[in-house]
């Protein structure tokens, strides 16, 4: 269910190496006190029964049977992927404070694209990536010249929400921002009125890894709380799931400087970190195979079978 059973065999078999290779390395404790170690929901991986099962999806996981990606010491690469990195992937140290052997930051196009450029992204290119004129003709693997957004829905998992990912803009009144806020944040529960919000720390890919909130409490003075992780930011900043943390932050303000709109400019949709499903399936469009694809987004692991 991460990716539908319409997507090329070459897609598949790539998104079953990374599964394998993440479910074996098992190194995350998301059910460390639970009588189960992995389960059919985001925090693993997606699994929504046989009614799923194609033909050709049961072709990519037997032709891929025991293979699996290794770091540079033989150990099994504990392997994340998302759905579109927007066009630089993320390192894990920036989203989970911990490095991954085997995993590294990559622009997500062909070696000889000037995009490149923008791995790093950084405060000074981040306008750029983000809304430059170059987005017209981009040659990303997840952007829509590869894979058009059009044609996502018939790709994506049945129980993803089809939309523009690439690039992705969120527009809310300061009164609906404050309620999102209070719901997910105990700490915000004296706020009377949102000041700003500042991005203090990022990613290689633009990613938000700490953001301060700015506010005025119930006795008219300034205060300000910091959430400092990736996941925490996608999850206070948006009623339901901010599609990811590439963004930058733009207030429209009254008279008196007081916000009335917060909007949020964004690019990609999840965590970034790994394999970029949307990407992948673009690079399986342009008729790259799975071994190709994995050593785009994976070069610094190799590519070998762990049992037959």
């Amino acid at each position: 269910a991460e990716m539908s059973g319409e997507c090329p065999i070459e897609f598949l078999k790539a998104q079953c190496v990374v599964a394998r290779s993440w479910l074996l390395a098992f190194t995350d404790t998301t059910h460390a006190h639970d009588s189960f170690d992995r389960c059919n929901d985001d925090c693993c991986q997606r699994y929504q029964g046989t009614g799923d099962l194609s033909a050709v999806a049961l072709e990519a996981v037997l032709a891929t049977r025991g293979q699996v990606l290794l770091d540079l010491n033989g150990r099994v690469v504990d392997a994340n992927y998302s759905k579109c990195c927007g066009g630089v992937s993320e390192l894990p140290e920036h989203i989970w404070g911990r490095t991954k052997p085997g995993l590294s930051s990559v622009a997500d196009m062909p070696a000889n694209s000037t995009g490149r450029r923008f791995n790093p992204v950084t405060e000074e290119n981040l306008g750029e990536y983000l809304e430059g004129s170059r987005l017209a003709r981009t040659d990303a693997y997840c952007g829509p010249n590869v894979v058009s957004e059009e044609s996502l829905g018939k790709y994506i998992g049945r129980v993803d929400e089809q939309g523009s990912y690439f690039r992705w803009t969120v527009t809310q009144t300061r009164e609906e921002f404050e309620s999102v806020l209070r719901e997910h944040i105990p700490e915000l529960a004296p706020m009377h009125r949102l000041l700003d919000i500042q991005v203090v720390a990022r990613g290689v890919s633009g990613r938000a890894k700490e953001i301060r909130i700015v506010f005025e409490d119930n006795a008219g003075q300034n205060q300000s709380i910091a959430l400092k992780t990736e996941y925490r930011i996608r999850q206070s900043l948006f009623k339901k799931f901010l599609y990811s943390g590439a963004f930058v932050v733009q207030i429209n303000r009254d008279a008196q400087g007081f916000p009335m709109t917060i909007t949020l400019r964004g690019a990609g949709w999840g965590h970034g970190v790994g394999l970029c499903q949307i990407g992948a399936l673009g690079m399986a469009l342009t008729g790259c195979s799975h071994q190709k694809t994995l050593a785009h987004y994976f070069p610094d692991a190799r590519f070998d079978s762990v049992y037959s």
